[in-house]
Parts: structure tokens; sequence; C-alpha cells
């Protein structure tokens, strides 16, 4: 059912790419028309063929473009549309993307980047919207790993950094909506942290 989604995305950016593998992990699942599963991809498929994607309506005719807002430095609002979809699929359990949401939050986090302040703005938005409905699986995920174990707290700082309007230990000018999900995200990573190690 989600092959023709994931022909429809054009991998020559590494987040579709990232995105095609999380679709193609549900295709593992049994078909049958009893299964709530396959009834769900039918509705996904469905919502991409046929209503808006990306802030613009798709006929089920149209050859999709996936590249357009792809990456924030094309279209910031955009990619936090693309960003937020994936994360409430996966919450629902539709895809798998856990792998997608450590990718998309290091990304976004990494100091050394050199961004747009409407670039930082969505970056900040995308991974705060992922620690806000997929947290505890994505500590789990980096929980697992023990390499990556401290990246959880280096996030949380740099979200932390973004709430008191500063970067890289230097002021950055945010809107507010950016401000307040970055206190967010920072203060349900607290409380996932505390819950997980008491």
């Amino acid at each position: 059912m989600f092959s023709p989604i994931n022909d429809k995305i054009v991998h020559s950016n590494l987040l579709n790419s990232r995105l095609c593998l999380a679709v193609s992990g549900r295709q593992d699942c049994r078909e049958g028309a009893g299964n709530p599963l396959s009834k769900a991809r039918g509705d996904i498929a469905r919502l991409v063929e046929q209503y808006v994607l990306f802030g613009r309506e798709i006929s089920s005719s149209e050859d999709v473009d996936f590249r357009a807002g792809s990456s924030p430095a094309e279209d910031p609002e955009r990619y936090v549309n693309f960003q937020t979809f994936a994360a409430h699929l996966h919450e629902r359990g539709m895809i798998k993307g856990c792998h997608l949401a450590v990718w998309t939050i290091q990304d976004a986090l990494d100091g050394a980047k050199k961004v747009s302040e409407q670039e930082r703005n969505a970056y900040v938005k995308a991974t705060s919207n992922w620690l806000l409905l997929n947290g505890e699986a994505v500590y789990t995920e980096i929980a697992s790993d023990g390499s990556k174990s401290k990246e959880w707290r280096h996030w949380h700082d740099r979200l932390n950094e973004v709430a008191n309007g500063t970067w890289n230990k230097r002021p950055c000018v945010y809107d507010e909506g950016t401000l307040l999900m970055a206190g967010r995200a920072s203060v349900a990573m607290d409380a996932i942290e505390l819950r997980r190690t008491g």
C-alpha cells in the first residue's frame, strides 16, 4: 500500500530517503481486510493522494514533488509540517520513525551548523514536535545505545539555550512560538528522564 508513496518521494535529499525507509518499515505487516494496520496504511495513502500535505492540494493525478519543503532552507514552514506529520504517524504506530526523529534532532541541534534565523526556528520547532509527541520512544532509542546516551543531555541543554534566547552561549533571535516549544520540549525531556532514572 505504501509503495506508490515511496515511488513519489524523491531521494535527492537525505531526509526524504529516511522517511521512505521509515514508511517501508511498515510493509512487512500482514495484509488483510481485518487488519487495522492495512486500513491505516490505506488511510495514509488516500491522505497523501487526495488531501492537503505541506499546505497545498494534491490530486490523485498530480505528480507530487516531495523535494519542496524538505529542508528548512527551502521552505521552513513546510519542513516543520513534514516533520510534524512524520512524528504524528510514528506516534500512532503507522511508521517506525525513531531513527528519523534522532537524525532530525541531531541535525537540528548541531551547534557548528551555520543557518539563518528562519532555518534555526524551523529546526527547533521540528525537534520540539518530535520530542513532545515521541519523547519516550526517542529516549528509549538513544538509551539502548550507550554511545548515544549523553546526547539526551546535550539536546536538553540546547533546547534550554533556545528557551533562554541563546545559541552557542550567544544571544539569538527566535520567534515566540519557537521559544515556547523549546521550553515545553525541555520540560518534557526532564519529566521523561526523571521517570526513567528515578
